[in-house]
């Protein structure tokens, strides 16, 4: 994927430096859907003279004669909806047409670049969306009103009889008890809901990569597809396409800042909003776009705009409809591409897709009542909105409060503020440096904090969500310790309190979230963390990793760690990932595959025994004989019952370097299921409405 340059050294460029060659042809589009790099947008953090954020350059703009925009609106929101993961191809499509129930109107624009999957990947298993006749691809619209009703209920009776031919299916008797409830009959509703519960209901909380809980929801799937297939001819777009775009990438970051300038050019407004649906992943980025280029992209898309109608916008708010975007790193990236982000620090449920069109008539309510609009207060509202459905759902008994979750936590975050707050973060990391307070100090206290682990489905995910800790929770962890020095204690009480200045509404109703104060940091404990994430985590948010030191300190940590440990996790990990290639291999016996089996066992349970050895909050003496002839002995030992095996390795250092990134994610999952950390995270499943696509 090519990208927008962006070169840390430079973040604080001045505005008239910016650089810019534009493309000869706009339009063109590679087969494959990539868009050709020929315009490179090199953005700096683009200010006046006075520090205020405008989006456009020093110097004069010339107006695009041959530009054609709708009247001055109050407000454009913006929706890049990326429906080309094929797990939310559905959720994107269905949830098009619930933004059709508010639709635009005199005061409010509403456009939208939706991408959507093939059917094939968002339904691998056979069946259809049935909706606007399941087109892929990626369009553009002005979003209008529906003279349709969104969703048509489905009557109990019919419920019934699915429930009767896959009696033993959990997801049935679970959508059979929200039909009750929605009724009013509570004690079916209950029993209902209890059915559920024995047939297993809980394994898609807790285990959702149980080979029951896909074959449940093959089986539920199938029966739902004649309620789809009924429901096709009310499911068409009342919106008109504007634009066909083919198949262009919406994960790439030139298409996001395409969408912004064109829509911001054509449908100007006082205010604008951005909304980023799809998948999110804290400092790895959303959409599969890293922040660093999120925030290029938003920045340059502005500019564009601002260019072409010689108008000095700003996006005033973005709003990440996306999973742990709560992230200190991520938001730093992104701090001068709006005045405002809104973003969670946990996993959301695809039900956050489905509330705008509540959010968006609430907005034209306030317009049409001669009010002003205050992107600030919109903000705010969001948050609160989610406040009250998690204090809502929070009364409700375990299983149902988990399946029922939208945002867990949700913030909304002052974009001026957060340089302050990184600096507070920096000042801290260089008087851990300075007074040399031992790192196991640290450390035990940033174990102890509040922290995310999920089992959520996110193709972002790069690293273990576990290591994400809420800023808030160290700080007072820190400032709580006798052991830890005077100057340390009172940095932490100046980033509580940047944090606090930063933050503008909170909230975290969600299922074990409590502790949670609006942003993460990446703070992991243990060195195998360090060691697989560092090059990652420098190249997805430069900027934070320069400024700060953080990513300095990290790997200065893992110095004082010993090396004959680090270097067999490693190994062992790449043996790991050979192995899991080897059992893909078309063809092996029965035999074959139960020999690879054990071995993977043996070298999963070596590395969790590695890793543990490895924790950076336990206090080392590696200056010791003692302690130098010790790993060496568990060394030896090590590779006496690795060398068994008899699994060969790659001589290639790139080949080794990619068998153990491809074993990464699963030595998360297997850490965590061994710790039970993710006990706290509900597995992705839809209500029925959404089941539905409705």
């Amino acid at each position: 994927m090519g990208k927008i340059n962006f070169r840390p050294e430079n973040s604080a460029i001045q505005s008239n430096k910016v650089n810019i060659s534009r493309r000869e042809n706009k339009e063109k589009e590679q087969d494959q859907g990539e868009v050709q790099q020929k315009d490179v947008v090199t953005l700096g953090r683009c200010q006046t003279n006075a520090g205020e954020r405008t989006g456009i350059p020093h110097g004069s703009i010339k107006r695009d004669e041959n530009h054609k925009s709708m009247p001055e609106k109050d407000v454009t929101f913006l929706f890049y909806m990326d429906g080309q993961y094929g797990d939310l191809e559905q959720a994107m499509a269905s949830s098009f047409l619930g933004l059709e129930q508010a639709g635009s109107n005199e005061n409010v624009n509403l456009v939208a670049q939706l991408g959507r999957a093939a059917q094939r990947e968002a339904h691998p298993s056979g069946g259809f969306d049935r909706i606007d006749n399941d087109w892929s691809g990626v369009r553009r619209y002005y979003i209008t009103k529906s003279p349709k009703p969104h969703k048509e209920e489905v009557d109990v009776e019919k419920w019934i009889e699915i429930r009767d031919q896959i009696p033993d299916n959990p997801l049935v008797h679970f959508t059979l008890g929200d039909v009750y409830y929605k009724k009013g009959d509570f004690p079916m509703s209950e029993m209902e809901y209890g059915l559920a519960k024995e047939c297993g209901y809980e394994k898609f909380l807790d285990s959702p990569f149980d080979p029951d809980v896909a074959r449940w929801s093959d089986e539920f799937d199938k029966k739902l597809q004649p309620l789809r297939d009924k429901e096709a001819n009310n499911n068409i777009f009342a919106s008109p396409v504007v634009e066909f775009k083919g198949n262009v990438n919406m994960m790439h970051p030139q298409n996001l800042q395409d969408f912004i300038a064109w829509g911001m050019k054509k449908y100007p407004a006082k205010h604008n909003i951005l909304v980023l649906m799809g998948h999110g992943g804290a400092w790895t980025g959303a959409l599969k776009m890293s922040p660093s280029e999120i925030g290029m992209a938003v920045q340059a898309g502005v500019y564009e705009a601002n260019r072409t109608t010689a108008r000095s916008d700003t996006l005033d708010a973005m709003i990440f409809n996306s999973c742990y975007m709560g992230n200190l790193e991520s938001i730093d990236q992104l701090r001068d591409a709006a005045d405002v982000t809104v973003a969670s620090q946990m996993s959301a449920r695809t039900n956050v897709f489905y509330h705008w069109p509540q959010v968006i008539k609430k907005v034209q309510s306030i317009l049409r009542d001669g009010k002003e609009f205050k992107p600030r207060k919109l903000a705010r509202d969001f948050v609160k909105f989610y406040e009250d459905v998690g204090e809502t759902n929070s009364t409700r008994q375990p299983m149902l409060r988990r399946s029922k979750e939208s945002y867990l936590t949700l913030v909304a975050l002052d974009n001026t503020k957060i340089k302050t707050l990184s600096d507070k973060w920096k000042k801290f990391v260089d008087d851990w440096k300075t007074m040399d307070v031992e790192d196991h100090l640290v450390f035990r206290n940033i174990k102890k904090s509040k922290n995310y682990p999920s089992f959520a489905y996110s193709p972002e995910m790069m690293f273990d969500y576990g290591t994400l800790r809420d800023i808030g929770s160290i700080a007072i962890n820190v400032m709580n310790d006798p052991d830890i020095p005077k100057q340390l204690k009172e940095d932490c009480r100046e980033i509580r309190q940047a944090l606090r200045d930063t933050v503008i509404a909170e909230q975290h109703t969600g299922f074990n979230m409590e502790g949670s104060s609006g942003l993460t940091v990446w703070a992991p404990t243990n060195a195998a963390d360090i060691s697989l994430m560092k090059k990652a985590y420098r190249d997805r948010v430069p900027t934070f990793a320069h400024e700060t030191g953080w990513a300095d300190k990290l790997e200065e940590s893992i110095k004082n760690i010993d090396g004959h440990t680090l270097h067999s996790f490693v190994q062992t990990i790449q043996m790991l990932g050979n192995v899991s290639k080897m059992m893909e291999v078309p063809g092996l016996s029965g035999k074959e595959s139960q020999n690879l089996e054990k071995k993977a066992q043996v070298l999963e349970q070596e590395a969790f025994q590695l890793r543990k050895e490895l924790d950076l909050s336990i206090k080392r003496d590696r200056g010791s004989m003692n302690n130098i002839a010790k790993s060496m002995e568990k060394e030896k030992h090590h590779r006496k019952r690795v060398a068994g095996l008899n699994i060969p390795l790659p001589q290639s250092e790139n080949e080794r370097e990619k068998l153990k990134d491809d074993v990464v994610q699963r030595m998360v999952e297997e850490s965590d299921k061994a710790t039970g950390m993710a006990s706290s995270e509900p597995g992705p499943i839809l209500p029925p409405g959404e089941l539905l696509g409705h």
